[in-house]
């Protein structure tokens, strides 16, 4: 069997290769998301991809219902402006979401997809919503330079620590980690001025 597998999410030239391939087929995904496809079976997504010719596809997505095949891959799918980078994938309920530098693109079970986010095209980060975390229902997205946003029923808010805590410059720093139980979310945030973290 062949596994997928990435020891370094940051570096896309430290991929562990999934199987030879030839040709553009893939066989390395940085990032996975398990959802629903249109007949409501399981289903892996996958984004930024190296292919077998050592390109790299980092706006494309992926999907199978077998990761353990090369060959049980899908064709490759485009999302926004090639130029803009994918730095996650969150799934949400029934949809994907693609977390670019420029903004967040929904890609629903029909095929279609839907830039969420236009506005945010002119501010781009390569940090941008690296780390999202669905929690709950509502979708936690770190911006690139610092604060939260939150996703939910179709709404984005700003939930940045420095709305809540603005005399705590410590906590004002870039959200690097979320994760949560039923009760609690749990959030690391990055402190600047000192190179430490606080959770």
């Amino acid at each position: 069997q062949r596994y997928l597998y990435k020891a370094d999410a940051d570096a896309i030239g430290t991929w562990t290769r999934i199987g030879a391939g030839a040709g553009t087929q893939i066989i390395g995904i940085k990032y996975l998301a398990k959802g629903k496809n249109s007949a409501g079976a399981d289903i892996l997504w996958g984004a930024s991809v190296l292919r077998a010719d050592a390109t790299y596809g980092t706006n494309i997505i992926v999907s199978t219902t077998d990761p353990t095949t090369i060959a049980t891959w899908s064709s490759e799918v485009s999302i926004g402006d090639s130029a803009a980078s994918i730095t996650g994938l969150v799934s949400d309920g029934d949809n994907l979401l693609i977390l670019k530098t420029d903004g967040i693109w929904a890609y629903y079970s029909d095929g279609t997809q839907e830039n969420l986010t236009p506005d945010f095209e002119g501010y781009a980060h390569p940090d941008n919503f690296r780390g999202a975390y669905n929690w709950n229902g509502h979708v936690l997205l770190p911006k690139g330079a610092g604060g939260l946003w939150e996703l939910s029923g179709g709404r984005l808010y700003d939930i940045s620590l420095e709305l809540r805590v603005p005399n705590d410059t410590t906590l004002t720093g870039r959200v690097v980690a979320i994760t949560g139980d039923p009760d609690a979310v749990f959030i690391l945030v990055q402190d600047t001025t000192n190179l430490k973290y606080h959770l």
